[in-house]
């Protein structure tokens, strides 16, 4: 009896299973995401860039005439070169890390990868969101086999993959800082009314978004290092820059300590980066709020002059790096 059980049992696993591996191979890979596909798909060519971003590399403000996003401004500045943008809304170094790893095991890597650091992305609002850990993509990323990604969805749901590591209940308690002072945790402000007063929803995602007290050992920034040294040892070159942040209206609301913790956290992410011989564009402080185009939400999104500032300073470095390809011997 146990016997007929056990069998029946396993027959109904092996049916599931190759139930699944069908499913899988008729329309499972319109499942994967965009982004995933580009780097599955990828076939290096000579002068390639790749551009890793989030939404301010590629969102526009109202009444642009010109609705560019970054990583286009920068192809149509360099007509020989292959651009190729890895953005989305919200990813973070923790993703790039992972399209790096496939990138450095290319025949050949790009010749240069623009990263851009994002201060926010380092912040509870950003890199503790339950919402944007993106672990489906960094599970497909780091697995391409076919069986691999026929079964991450049975995975998922035995919990064998975690996707949601951070409960949005516990994501609500995680303390949030100024500086060194507790200012709360994440749910007193994601629950912020921003219609009830916009001045102290602002005056308190300011805080929310740019005040931690960045530590040399935090996850993205260790993700950044790791994302240098794989691009280095493949041969690729990083062009890194820190994104402008409205910084003067966060001094307008917290006056000069606001703008001293941003170049105390900008001095952390060079220190880090120095320690394997890179060092980032910094435009964190570069622009003047009419740059800056947000409503409710504040972010980091730049008007046409803004994009157009900010790929004027990293496009020297890129002519730099396909330059240096050029003149290597390619085998």
């Amino acid at each position: 009896m146990v016997g007929r059980f056990v069998t029946r049992t396993l027959a109904l696993a092996l049916l599931t299973a190759l139930a699944q591996i069908a499913y899988y191979g008729l329309v499972g890979y319109r499942t994967v995401p965009q982004k995933v596909r580009l780097i599955d798909d990828y076939r290096p060519g000579l002068l390639d860039v790749v551009y890793f971003g989030d939404s301010t590399t590629v969102d526009s403000c109202p009444g642009d005439a010109d609705c560019r996003p970054l990583p286009k401004m920068i192809g149509d500045a360099l007509p020989h070169a292959r651009v190729l943008p890895i953005t989305h809304y919200a990813y973070h170094m923790g993703l790039y890390r992972a399209f790096c790893r496939r990138l450095a095991a290319a025949e050949r890597p790009p010749a240069a990868a623009v990263v851009p650091i994002n201060l926010r992305s380092f912040s509870v609002q950003w890199d503790r969101s339950p919402l944007w850990q993106f672990e489906k993509e960094q599970f497909l990323i780091d697995h391409p086999g076919f069986l691999a990604r026929a079964f991450w969805r049975p995975l998922a749901v035995f919990r064998a993959v975690e996707l949601n590591p951070l409960s949005m209940e516990a994501f609500g308690e995680v303390p949030v800082y100024a500086g060194a002072t507790l200012a709360g945790q994440a749910a007193d402000f994601e629950f912020m009314d921003p219609d009830a007063d916009r001045e102290a929803y602002h005056a308190a995602h300011f805080i929310y978004r740019y005040q931690y007290a960045l530590s040399r050992d935090h996850r993205r920034l260790e993700a950044l290092l790791d994302v240098v040294r794989m691009l280095e040892a493949a041969g690729a070159t990083p062009v890194l820059y820190i994104t402008p942040i409205d910084y003067q209206t966060g001094e307008r609301y917290h006056g000069p300590a606001f703008t001293q913790q941003i170049e105390a956290n900008v001095a952390v992410i060079q220190a880090a980066l120095a320690e394997c011989g890179a060092e980032a564009i910094d435009l964190s402080r570069a622009l003047p709020p009419d740059a800056f185009c947000y409503g409710q939400h504040i972010h980091e999104h730049l008007d046409q002059e803004g994009r157009a500032f900010v790929a004027a300073q990293i496009l020297p470095p890129i002519r730099a790096a396909l330059a240096s390809r050029l003149d290597t011997p390619q085998n």
